[in-house]
């Protein structure tokens, strides 16, 4: 079943059984019509598994949260031959952060199968996860194509998914497909939601025709063209009309999405608890499109300052249930407290002290985990948060993240490739200030940070015997990273120029480089002064070097950063 009426009568798992077409046996093409009996052969017992329509769990059995289970899903892919496997990534806990905490990652080889198991012209295969005692986030996909993003699921969860793309359509069954279905659901309404709003374009220019001829003929085109269906970018300007775009956006009554009304349609067919995190989950994203806007537009007056009074910082929202397990609510807390923080110059961490605990360890770690590389004092930042942080998986992750990034440390000794491939390590430099520029093939900010920034610095240290410019890539063609590197598009052909071999490559996983470029500064003791917070302009990265000749005292940055 795939239509809106039947969906929102929430039938049991034997929907599908009372829905099948009765077909005579040896009609011949009977797959025209969706799934049938076998053409030939009469239903048979043990052909059919009627365990679901009994209201029985399958192989995920039939945990509760607190129990330890594994997820359970089959998958079919039907009328695809080049796709032969998916990719799973299970959260087993989750921040919504790209570093923290990582996936485990796992890949699902798929199989022909048969109409005796009713997946005749299809590719199948059955994943099952690590065992899992919370809730916990699972995404599927295949190459940059994915199906579902971040699901949450319970343990126990059993699920049946095919991926019809021969009628561009994704079915779901088995015993816990209601819990699947709901959030295929609610992730279509939110992107029409999108979908139905003109995209906008910040523009300090009141009169905005692009930065080329093409562009003004183009933006014209769509301002002269007259229809009900089409959209149009808004360009939004600091001042009055930035501010009167904010009211609308925020006058927009975010209670009436359509989700919620999808949420409500599973009221006593799921359990109370799940659905309440899918709740929070949507408030969290409605209310964070509201307060990112306002950071994009904020212009720096009176007006937008009554505004932000008004709309964010003496507005209170209670906490819905379910915002504990939620991925995106504490998002929204993190947006909006860190507004605040900066329109009031009052510290972040002073202004979770009324958010209950749960909330406030991920709203902090939030905190950490955007901004580390920021902190002028990172290991002081690190401290306060593993003192007031209690949920004991979050203090774990940012106990790990503070010892790999901590000022003071010496060098981890893990060896690197060479030009010449023989192991190198970095400990061989002591006695040298080491800049170490972590850059990425085909990435046009390595390139250009390279030749704008570091290119220039490096050559005004050129005859200093003091200072060793150091280039790693991570590249697993051997032969790319040479060309690239005799290129001088990327690094200095004539400075140390390494390659962090393997995957995962041990030195970038412990230091959690995982953006590029990244940039570490290395003192003549070998230990590390800076990750990624180097001053951004030439004059002040040669001053900010040459300062480490004389203090020897730990630092993250200078304080012109």
């Amino acid at each position: 079943s795939t239509t809106t009426a039947q969906v929102a009568d929430s039938p049991g798992a034997d929907f599908l059984h009372r829905l099948r077409p009765d077909v005579p046996v040896g009609l011949r093409d009977t797959h025209r019509s969706g799934e049938t009996r076998s053409d030939t052969l009469p239903e048979l017992n043990g052909l059919v598994d009627h365990s679901a329509a009994e209201g029985q769990k399958g192989e995920g059995s039939s945990a509760k949260v607190g129990e330890s289970a594994p997820v359970v899903i089959y998958v079919e892919t039907h009328r695809v031959e080049a796709i032969d496997s998916m990719e799973f990534a299970v959260w087993d806990a989750y921040l919504e952060e790209k570093d923290l905490p990582f996936p485990e990652k796992d890949k699902l080889a798929l199989t022909s199968g048969n109409k005796y198991e009713g997946s005749r012209e299809t590719a199948r295969g059955q994943w099952d996860s690590a065992p899992l005692s919370d809730y916990a986030r699972i995404s599927m996909k295949y190459n940059r194509f994915t199906y579902f993003d971040r699901f949450l699921v319970s343990p126990g969860d059993s699920l049946r998914v095919r991926l019809d793309f021969e009628n561009a359509r994704m079915l779901f069954s088995g015993p816990d497909a209601d819990k699947f279905r709901i959030q295929y659901e609610l992730a279509i309404a939110f992107e029409n939601y999108r979908y139905d709003q003109n995209p906008t374009m910040r523009t300090a220019k009141e009169e905005y025709w692009g930065y080329s001829a093409k562009d003004s003929l183009l933006i014209r085109s769509a301002i002269d063209v007259n229809s009900g269906i089409r959209r149009k970018m808004e360009f939004i300007t600091p001042g009055p009309e930035g501010l009167a775009y904010l009211e609308r956006y925020f006058a927009m009554d975010w209670k009436k999405h359509p989700g919620f009304g999808i949420i409500e349609r599973y009221r006593g067919v799921l359990d109370a608890d799940f659905l309440d995190i899918l709740h929070a989950d949507l408030q969290g994203r409605l209310l964070y499109d509201r307060v990112h806007k306002f950071s994009i537009y904020y212009h720096e007056d009176d007006w937008y300052r009554q505004f932000f009074e008004e709309n964010i910082a003496g507005k209170v929202d209670g906490i819905p249930p379910g915002a504990a397990f939620s991925s995106y609510y504490p998002e929204y807390l993190y947006e909006k407290l860190a507004i605040v923080s900066a329109l009031t110059k009052k510290p972040f961490s002073n202004l979770l002290a009324d958010l209950p605990q749960p909330i406030h360890d991920r709203v902090f770690a939030k905190y950490i985990i955007k901004n580390y590389r920021r902190f002028e004092d990172s290991n002081r930042q690190f401290d306060l948060a593993l003192t007031a942080i209690q949920t004991p998986w979050i203090r774990e992750k940012i106990s790990r993240l503070a010892s790999a990034q901590r000022i003071g440390d010496p060098l981890i000794s893990v060896s690197l490739l060479d030009t010449s491939g023989k192991e190198y390590s970095l400990a061989e430099e002591e006695g040298k200030i080491l800049l170490i520029n972590f850059w990425l093939p085909g990435c046009q900010a390595s390139s250009g940070m390279y030749q704008s920034l570091i290119r220039p610095v490096e050559e005004h240290f050129e005859n200093d015997p003091e200072f060793q410019f150091v280039y790693v890539s991570h590249d697993a063609d051997r032969q790319r990273w040479l060309s690239n590197i005799e290129e001088g598009e990327y690094s200095n052909p004539g400075s140390l120029n390494l390659n962090a071999d393997g995957q995962p490559a041990a030195f970038l996983e412990y230091y959690y480089i995982h953006y590029f470029p990244t940039y570490m500064v290395v003192d003549r003791e070998g230990k590390v002064r800076n990750i990624g917070n180097i001053p951004s302009t030439t004059a002040g990265l040669i001053t900010y070097l040459e300062s480490l000749k004389e203090n020897s005292e730990p630092s993250h940055s200078n304080s012109s950063l």
